[in-house]
């Protein structure tokens, strides 16, 4: 039944919508059957008590392909529309800058409307107009096209030089925003994030102005659904929450900006505790206001799980040669929570008892990275646990019983081809 209504979607998108926006939820729909397929794989492996089950997780791999494929056509087809340009963006270290526009589209020079003559569509205004009037002292003609073609040189210029300042305005914001990950400035956000619960978020607000509008919203999947912009910048603070991994690199392979839009490829570098390096590749898109502040965002892990393995964060395997171990766990994660969530403070408490804490998580499926959106051990200890040390008032309710909105059973597909709100403080 879901199936016959993503189909019906599609189809009235195809039907009223500009091709960008169809393309843009093709992808969607396949990135939807990328988070299935991995629910589909993680959970019959798990009833079979093996790591991987080959035919499902080819299954997985092919999904993704054609996900990638997806995106792949979507930015094709974005990079060739008028205004569109290509830029390639670096770090040097402290910062990402802007380096040079590699690749303007074609686009941006057709033919303006008016004027004598033909335009050739490669910005130079070459062509001429003919006049065959006999009285050759009234015939200026030559005079007027060569003073139309350097007005339209101009206004083209002019045109052309403001479009560039407003996409590398939305680049800018864009990779504002993905600077709050890295190693180099992420200690001070999370520093803020922490003051956040003692002064009313006034630190963190403060810095986050600079870069989201009040109530820009942002989605990371497959982790974190349609959120205001605390809980989802909370997200960026894996990079540098106490003894966890730290982002030690980030690269744009791909940015092409368009009409207040960026659409970006781009991967981490993500070291763990233990020195181990990972790549996490991603793709998204981040829309920018007037005032160059991002209204809202979207990105997409890559096969989040297969990047992340075990280096990272270990998962809960639930397999009966290590069942001693699982219990072991679940029993020291319950212990952390009820340090950080105690029953004496009737604000922060989930549990009356690290038994009854043991109780509710042992019945649960393992879950994994992807699906940490779900009511399962995997969204409450690989993930919300990380953060309830930092803001045990924001994620105490997310490692408890009721999940907190965060790990509880999330209808995927259906989030995915609306995103509800996603783009409500975006100038039209």
């Amino acid at each position: 039944m879901r199936s016959i209504l993503v189909c019906l979607l599609i189809a009235a998108v195809y039907a009223k919508a500009p091709m960008h926006e169809v393309l843009r939820a093709k992808y969607d729909f396949h990135l939807a059957q990328v988070h299935q397929a991995s629910i589909d794989h993680h959970n019959a492996a798990q009833a079979k008590g093996v790591e991987k089950i080959p035919e499902l997780h080819a299954v997985v791999a092919e999904k993704e392909a054609n996900a990638q494929d997806a995106w792949k056509e979507y930015t094709d087809h974005v990079r060739k529309l008028p205004g569109a340009t290509e830029h390639e963006v670096s770090h040097n270290g402290k910062e990402f800058v802007i380096n040079h526009l590699t690749k303007p589209s074609a686009a941006l020079f057709k033919p303006m409307d008016g004027g004598h003559g033909n335009g050739n569509g490669n910005g130079n205004g070459n062509g001429h107009g003919n006049d065959h009037d006999d009285d050759d002292d009234d015939d200026h003609d030559d005079d007027d096209d060569d003073d139309n073609n350097g007005n339209r040189l101009k206004r083209l210029g002019r045109l052309y030089e403001q479009l560039l300042v407003n996409n590398t305005r939305t680049i800018n914001a864009a990779v504002r925003l993905y600077n709050i990950a890295n190693d180099t400035v992420c200690d001070a956000y999370m520093n803020a994030l922490r003051q956040g619960r003692f002064d009313g978020e006034a630190a963190i607000n403060a810095m986050l102005n600079v870069i989201l509008t009040p109530n820009a919203k942002g989605t990371i999947q497959p982790n974190f659904h349609v959120r205001p912009r605390i809980p989802i910048v909370s997200y960026f603070m894996l990079a540098c929450a106490g003894n966890s991994s730290r982002v030690v690199k980030e690269t744009f392979t791909s940015v092409i900006a368009w009409n207040n839009r960026v659409m970006y490829n781009m991967y981490f570098t993500l070291r763990a505790a233990n020195g181990v390096d990972r790549l996490l590749t991603h793709v998204g898109e981040a829309r920018v206001n007037p005032d160059g502040r991002v209204c809202g965002f979207k990105a997409n892990f890559q096969r989040l799980g297969f990047g992340l393995g075990d280096a990272v964060l270990p998962p809960i395997a639930n397999f009966d040669a290590v069942k001693i171990s699982q219990n072991n766990t679940i029993v020291a994660r319950c212990q952390t929570i009820q340090q950080i969530c105690p029953v004496t403070d009737p604000t922060l408490k989930q549990f009356d008892s690290v038994d009854a804490c043991y109780n509710y998580f042992s019945t649960l499926p393992n879950g994994g990275w992807e699906r940490s959106d779900q009511r399962d051990r995997g969204c409450a200890f690989n993930l919300h646990l990380q953060f309830a040390p930092h803001r045990p008032d924001l994620h105490c309710v997310h490692v408890g019983p009721t999940g907190g909105g965060f790990c509880v059973p999330n209808a995927y597909n259906d989030i995915v081809l609306s995103d509800p709100g996603l783009w409500t403080d975006c100038v039209a």
